[in-house]
């Protein structure tokens, strides 16, 4: 009877913990919700969260990634031609964030590369692994289109794609 009862409460534990550890309905993927992500650019801190409304493109870029920092530059001259147009511009946000150690670095990196200042991000260092999760960014540092309601719509979206979402 007591191995029985030591069973039971062992199977339950097990499965009690395995299912706060999964990470099941938090990886981001299109038609989900997008993982909250807490951010700073130097002046206050901000969350994903505070650009619903609006389609946003949420960037994920490193110096040590180069690709990314392409994509990043790319994206950032897109949006630089988006806000000259009226209409585009209560559309869509840029958030770019940055993956880099050091802040200093990023700041000379964003200066450097003449990025919009109002767009570029920094995580804490202790949020890069949690964001890395659930963005699954894991084999490189991606970008993801999410919709004003909050949802995810494309990933690594191109101009093309972009301008067509944002011409309807």
């Amino acid at each position: 009877m007591k191995k029985t009862i030591m069973l039971f409460v062992s199977v339950v534990i097990l499965l009690f913990f395995s299912t706060s550890f999964s990470v099941e309905g938090t990886v981001a993927a299109i038609g989900k919700y997008a993982p909250k992500v807490k951010m700073e650019n130097g002046v206050e801190p901000s969350t994903t969260e505070d650009f619903r409304g609006k389609y946003m493109l949420l960037t994920f870029w490193s110096s040590q990634d180069g690709h990314s920092r392409v994509k990043c530059n790319q994206y950032d001259s897109l949006f630089k031609r988006f806000s000259n147009e009226e209409d585009m511009q209560n559309k869509i946000e840029f958030v770019a964030v940055n993956f880099d150690k050091n802040h200093v670095l990023f700041k000379e990196l964003v200066r450097y590369d003449n990025l919009d200042p109002d767009s570029q991000y920094y995580v804490n260092e202790n949020e890069i692994k949690q964001i890395s999760k659930a963005y699954n960014l894991n084999n490189g540092l991606k970008s993801y289109l999410i919709d004003p309601s909050g949802r995810i719509v494309s990933v690594n979206p191109d101009e093309e794609s972009l301008t067509k979402i944002m011409s309807n």
